[in-house]
């Protein structure tokens, strides 16, 4: 494990999340969508064996998405780091194997973006010595254009990885469609959940789509 970088989790607590993500129609089964979500990323990052620093709303400084954001970047630059790879919980196909890409991109000099399918992105990182808080509060953050403005802006300073595009989770929408195309146990638990949550349906999740969409109804939230 190298001390010189860290994970920054950025993100709100499921409970507060419960105000801006809404994936389906029962406060209760929208709270246990959500709390999975969390377990899940959290398991993914502890499994990288990077250092982790959880940064909630009740820890969050500043007006705007931007600035918080730069505000605890710093903060984590003052004790010592100097490598953060910054992620959210939107991406629910985030990887272990990204976050050690993004490390050893970092070893060499190099900085790391991921980008979802919306515009956004689920992962990217900064280093000490190149950051500017300034003009990184100033990009559009929460703005499908952000994307390329950050890929552009950690162009500026050094060379950029880009990680495969993924799809994030913010209405439920987003997640009947990943369910869809997911090929692993976890698109499964995901299927089953729903299929407990409504246990009267009898209906195939994919082919019915529109049926779905009636009992989940949709919100969209900006991703990271």
């Amino acid at each position: 494990m190298n001390n010189d970088n860290c994970i920054l989790y950025f993100t709100l607590t499921p409970e507060s999340e419960m105000d801006r993500k809404r994936l389906s129609y029962s406060r209760k089964a929208n709270y246990r969508l959500i709390h999975r979500m969390y377990a899940h990323t959290k398991d993914v990052i502890s499994a990288s064996n990077i250092d982790i620093i959880e940064v909630n709303e009740s820890e969050q400084r500043g007006i705007g998405f931007g600035t918080r954001l730069g505000h605890a970047v710093e903060q984590v630059f003052a004790q010592g780091y100097k490598n953060i790879i910054v992620i959210g919980n939107d991406c629910i196909d985030l990887r272990r194997e990204d976050l050690l890409m993004a490390q050893a991109q970092l070893e060499i000099g190099h900085h790391t973006i991921g980008k979802t399918k919306n515009g956004g992105v689920y992962l990217f990182t900064l280093s000490k010595d190149t950051f500017h808080v300034d003009s990184f509060c100033g990009l559009s953050w929460c703005q499908s254009t952000l994307g390329s403005e950050l890929y552009q802006w950690l162009s500026n300073t050094t060379e950029v990885y880009s990680l495969n595009v993924k799809s994030d989770i913010n209405t439920s929408e987003n997640l009947i469609t990943w369910i869809a195309s997911a090929r692993h146990h976890l698109g499964l638990y995901f299927q089953n959940l729903i299929s407990y949550i409504y246990p009267t349906t009898h209906v195939d999740l994919i082919s019915n789509w529109a049926y779905y969409s009636k009992i989940l109804p949709l919100r969209a939230p900006p991703s990271i």
